[in-house]
């Protein structure tokens, strides 16, 4: 009998197997080895896999940004429509429209991603100390693509000049324990502010901040009203997705930042020595220039849908959070509970009132012929 020709074919792996090796080597670290083995696949096949799969750009796995849950609830589709809705109100050019928000600054940066042999499996970055010491910067920006110099504030008990060596052009200083700002620091800033924008009650500028206590006291607000400046705080917890800076400039400054301390600490006449928070100002004017941009904030406030005012923006998945407090009209409950169920005798009248036997001829009649019929007060049931 003559031998066939035709290959005899092992059964490879199942589709389904595959793809979930390569979901457990990407999502939970787990070795190429032990996913090949657990999945019934060959380890260079699965190799292989994974190398096509983080090559063909179509997907990735990231980690996911860390989001309160009341952030996650507070932002949903009523309250960016009442807020986008109330903005619509005013008619503003996008240099007339100014977002401030705070950001903190550490003396302790965070290492960059470094080139490793493959073979390595832990290396350490140099940092200036295990905690660091913080300062905040408050930041402005506008729709134009402009800034308003900046204020720090230092964790000192008084504001010394020579703090800001090195700091962005135009910068002011402020001086608290905490090193947060305050509602003293916030109205100095203001004062900085409108001598920067000069407003006037004929020509008005409006300005975007969170509802933080230091925002919002008395002082602040009557300088904000003699001075042409109209405050329009954010709803609480949705400062994460609306407001400009922390969509589209904070982000590569913090990261601009972390590359400014490191080189900092790498060049031989600093080698061995801390960062301290007077070399805070001149580190942080390094990040500011190339964060700070006209397109990184144009889009910043673009993708916020601030300006051009656009409500719809956001999609529906970005409210999927919200809706597990989502509740029922509270007007709707209360007038569904005003309503009495029926008792057993109320409903035996009822019945007896409207059954066959009780009903008039005059009542026994159609849908089409009820249309002619002459209004329901003018109709009488018999007893």
């Amino acid at each position: 009998m003559p031998r066939s020709k035709e290959k005899k074919k092992r059964p490879g792996p199942s589709k389904v197997n595959v793809e979930r090796a390569v979901q457990e080597v990407l999502n939970t670290n787990l070795s190429i080895r032990a996913a090949a083995k657990q999945f019934g696949t060959a380890k260079s096949a699965l190799a292989r896999h994974i190398k096509n799969y983080k090559s063909s750009g179509q997907n990735q796995f990231v980690k996911p940004e860390d989001t309160s849950l009341a952030r996650s609830t507070s932002f949903n589709k009523e309250t960016v429509a009442a807020y986008k809705s109330a903005l619509a109100k005013g008619k503003f050019e996008p240099s007339r429209i100014y977002n401030v928000d705070e950001t903190g600054i550490t003396t302790v940066q965070q290492p960059p991603k470094i080139l490793t042999p493959k073979e390595v499996k832990q290396i350490g970055g140099m940092t200036s100390a295990e905690r660091g010491v913080l300062v905040t910067m408050i930041c402005c920006i506008n729709a134009a693509g402009n800034t308003v110099p900046p204020l720090l504030v230092f964790p000192l008990a008084n504001f010394k000049n020579h703090m800001l060596k090195g700091a962005p052009v135009g910068a002011i200083g402020a001086a608290n324990k905490s090193g947060w700002s305050n509602e003293d620091v916030f109205f100095k800033y203001l004062q900085h502010f409108i001598s920067h924008v000069k407003p006037t009650i004929e020509d008005k500028v409006i300005l975007l901040l969170d509802n933080h206590e230091s925002h919002v006291s008395i002082p602040t607000i009557d300088l904000a009203n003699r001075s042409g400046v109209i405050l329009v705080t954010f709803h609480p917890h949705t400062s994460h997705r609306m407001q400009p800076p922390d969509v589209c400039v904070y982000g590569p400054f913090k990261t601009y930042y972390s590359s400014a301390v490191s080189n900092w600490m790498n060049t031989p006449g600093n080698a061995g020595k801390p960062i301290t928070i007077y070399d805070v100002a001149e580190l942080a004017n390094t990040a500011y220039l190339k964060a700070f941009t006209p397109s990184n904030i144009t889009k910043g406030f673009q993708v916020s849908g601030l300006y051009p005012l656009n409500s719809d923006i956001f999609g529906e998945q970005d409210f999927l959070p919200s809706n597990v407090t989502d509740r029922t009209d509270p007007s709707l409950s209360k007038a569904s509970s005003q309503i009495k169920p029926l008792s057993s005798n109320e409903t035996s009248v009822i019945t007896a009132a409207v059954s066959p036997q009780t009903m008039s001829p005059s009542l026994n009649v159609s849908l089409s012929e009820l249309e002619n019929q002459p209004s329901s007060s003018d109709i009488t049931v018999p007893p």
